[in-house]
């Protein structure tokens, strides 16, 4: 429906409403690709007489009696109902192929939870993603989690406690800090430094004799 009347509002769109008509129409006459047939069809059990359509003279189609009438009713409905189902097997199929199984988490474990932020002068391309650490407090649901702030970040009587989805949760890494170290040289490697220094020793052994 939105994408329907975004394509005929106004500048101010304030005008949305006067096009819900039409768009109803379009939608309710249109064949669906997962049905192959029309809503229309569906409900009513015949074609739409468009007002194009009963503009002109048209051949009177036979009749039908009722028990024919029900029986093409549910022979659309029963086709649409299994093109229905079989889109959904195929869809399902297409998102299973690049779903991720949802980590698991457990209680007092630390994470990050990406939380929209919004800091007024600063940039939100350059604020960082995912905040926290958070502790698990407990899993609610199979893909929603209790976090909470750690012990000593809270305040006497507050300290945010909120769910989260798994989908926004991250575990948490410390860093580990390693101190530098100069590489050392290699065996058979002989800096330039150590060269001079061969040949000033050589210089004074041959003074000596």
């Amino acid at each position: 429906m939105i994408p329907a009347i975004e394509a005929y509002v106004n500048f101010q769109q304030n005008d949305w409403d006067d096009h819900l008509p039409a768009a109803t129409l379009c939608i309710n006459t249109a064949c669906q690709s997962s049905t192959k047939y029309t809503p229309f069809e569906l409900v009513h059990g015949r074609a739409a007489v468009l007002p194009h359509q009963s503009a002109f003279f048209w051949p009177p189609s036979p009749p039908m009696t009722p028990r024919e009438f029900f029986r093409r009713v549910h022979r659309w409905r029963t086709a649409a109902r299994k093109l229905i189902l079989t889109s959904q097997f195929f869809s399902k199929q297409r998102h299973d192929k690049h779903h991720r199984t949802p980590q698991l988490f457990h209680r007092v474990e630390l994470v990050l939870v990406s939380r929209n932020i919004g800091e007024t002068g600063r940039t939100k391309k350059l604020l960082p993603k995912f905040i926290g650490p958070f502790q698990i407090v407990k899993q609610k649901c199979q893909n929603t989690y209790l976090v909470e702030d750690l012990p000593f970040m809270r305040k006497r009587r507050s300290w945010r406690r909120f769910n989260a989805h798994v989908a926004q949760i991250r575990p948490f890494r410390v860093r580990e800090e390693v101190d530098w170290r100069p590489e050392k040289e290699t065996a058979g490697e002989i800096s330039e430094d150590d060269n001079w220094d061969s040949e000033a020793d050589v210089d004074e052994d041959e003074e000596k004799g």
